[in-house]
Parts: C-alpha cells; sequence; structure tokens
C-alpha cells in the first residue's frame, strides 16, 4: 500500500533538466544519462526530457526512444518577442526525432502583461493554424488528466489525508505523554531531592551529635585517666616514700649495729674496760649516735647560718 501512495504522489514527477544549469551537459550526456535512468528501478518518477528549442535537432541527432516525453523550453528575443515566439513553435513543430513534445515552457516578459498574452495566444493560434500545435493536448489526455486528478484527489483523502490525521494524532498523543512522563519525573524527581535534602539534615545532625557526644566522652575518659594517674602517682609516691623509710629504718638498724660494735670495741680499747654487757653496750652506742646527730645538726645549722 505505501508503495502505491508513493507512485500516486511521486509518479512521472521529476523532469530531468541536465542541459540547463548547474550541470550544462552537453545534449548526447543528458540523453545517455536520461536513458539510463529509464532503465532504473525509479524511473518511474522521472518525468519529461527538457530541452531549449535551439538544441532540439541535436536532440533529433541522438536518436531518443520513442516513448519519450519531451518538454521543450522558448527563447524568445524580448525585442521581436511575438515573432520569435511563432518562429519558435514552428521549430517545435517541425521536430521530427525521436519521442514527443508533451510541454512547451515559455517565459512571459513583465510588461506590458495585457498586450503579451494577446500576442502569444495570436503566435499560437497561428501556429495551430499552419500545423498540429504542440501547446494543445489531444482530447484523449485531457480525459485521462481528468480522471487521473479524481482518482489522485480520491486517493488522498481516503488514504493519505486519514494517514496524516492518525499519524498527527499519535504524534500528539506520544507529545502530551512525554509531556506527563516529564512531569511526572520531575515531580519524582523533587520528592527525591527533599527526602535526600532530608535525610542529608539529619545525618548532619546526627554527625554532629556524635562529635559532640564524642567531645564529651573525650573529656570524661581524659579526666578519669587524670584522675586515675594522680591516684596512681600517689600511690607510687606513697610506696616509694614507705619503702624508702622501711630501708631507712633497715639501714639505720644496721648501721646501729654495726656502729654499735666497732664503737664498743673501740671504747674498750680506749677506756680499758669490758663493753660485753648487752644493755651497756646499748647505752654506749646510743650515747654515741646521739652525739654524732648531736654533731651533724650544729654542722647543718651552722651551715645554715653562714
Amino acid at each position: 500500500m505505501a508503495g502505491d501512495i508513493r507512485r500516486v504522489l511521486f509518479e512521472r514527477l521529476i523532469d530531468d533538466a541536465g542541459v540547463f544549469p548547474p550541470a550544462r551537459k552537453p545534449i548526447a550526456e543528458a540523453v545517455a544519462d536520461h536513458r539510463a535512468a529509464r532503465g532504473d528501478s525509479a524511473a518511474w518518477m522521472l518525468g519529461r526530457f527538457i530541452c531549449p528549442v535551439a538544441r532540439l535537432e541535436e536532440l533529433a541527432k541522438e536518436e531518443p526512444g520513442a516513448d519519450w516525453e519531451i518538454g521543450c523550453v522558448l527563447a524568445p528575443k524580448p525585442d521581436d518577442w511575438p515573432a520569435t515566439v511563432r518562429s519558435e513553435l514552428k521549430d517545435v513543430g517541425a521536430y521530427a526525432g525521436g519521442g514527443t513534445v508533451r510541454a512547451i515552457e515559455l517565459p512571459v516578459p513583465s510588461e506590458p502583461p495585457g498586450n503579451r498574452v494577446r500576442e502569444v495566444a495570436s503566435a499560437v493560434s497561428e501556429a495551430a493554424a499552419e500545423g498540429p500545435s504542440p501547446l494543445m493536448p489531444h482530447a484523449a489526455e485531457i480525459i485521462f488528466g481528468f480522471v487521473f486528478l479524481i482518482l489522485l484527489a480520491i486517493a488522498f483523502a481516503k488514504i493519505v489525508v486519514p494517514r496524516f490525521e492518525k499519524a498527527y494524532a499519535d504524534r500528539t498523543q506520544a507529545i502530551e505523554g512525554g509531556m506527563e512522563e516529564a512531569k511526572r519525573a520531575q515531580a519524582e524527581a523533587k520528592a527525591a531531592l527533599e527526602k535526600y535534602n532530608a535525610q542529608l539534615a539529619e545525618a548532619r545532625q546526627e554527625a554532629a551529635k556524635i562529635r559532640e557526644d564524642a567531645r564529651e566522652q573525650g573529656a570524661l575518659i581524659i579526666a578519669e585517666m587524670r584522675e586515675h594517674a594522680n591516684v596512681e602517682a600517689d600511690r607510687i609516691v606513697t610506696h616509694a616514700r614507705t619503702q624508702i623509710d622501711a630501708e631507712r629504718a633497715q639501714a639505720v638498724a644496721s648501721l646501729r649495729t654495726e656502729v654499735g660494735t666497732l664503737a664498743t670495741s673501740l671504747a674498750g680499747r680506749i677506756v680499758g674496760e669490758s663493753l660485753e654487757d648487752e644493755a651497756r653496750q646499748r647505752r654506749t652506742v646510743e650515747r654515741f649516735l646521739a652525739d654524732l646527730e648531736s654533731s651533724e645538726s650544729a654542722r647543718q645549722a651552722v651551715g645554715t647560718d653562714g
């Protein structure tokens, strides 16, 4: 069905004007290209072969196909426009090459249009009186063209227009659906953003709380460690003092024993009497130590005064 619609719309739509700008092909090359195009799969879109009237003789020499349709382009001189039109129409009527002239293109001068139109009509009438007019189609062609136009209008109204309307409706529905989907996606994105912002704010509050708790716990730990350190330091100092006092007492006792022994022996030698009696020995040692401590205290007092 799509191929039928394309044929209805585009069949014989494109004329071949290769000899005109911008291509400006020679007649031989243009005819060869047109012949090749007619053998192509898209040849059904190819229309007339357009040729200037002045080059119809060259076209006839290239022997175009009998089924070719030819369109002639007139080029009348501005200073002698009616006579030139008559002459070129005669040349068109005298064309004896392959193909059939089906159309004539004539540039209409800008001024004065009324007189020019009458001159063209007069020139066409004169050419028609002399022979078949290339401007007047056959009655069969008129009937065929009219029937084809009616069929084209019916096909366009029955096939093309409903499809265009359906495509337009589908496109409108798709656009509206896309807009609704975009709005829904935008609303979802907005809700997700708000949720994310709320979670972010909650996370920030929780992080601040955690930092504050950690700071407080750190302060408590530091205080506890400081207190524990102070207690431990006090314990160590007390233990050290106790140990020092014990060692001092032990040292003093040992010293007293040794000093007492030495002092007793020395005193016995000096005074010439025996000090083996324990009570006497203890009194002698204590008296010696007392004298020794008194001497030490006096020496420290003198050093302080000095």
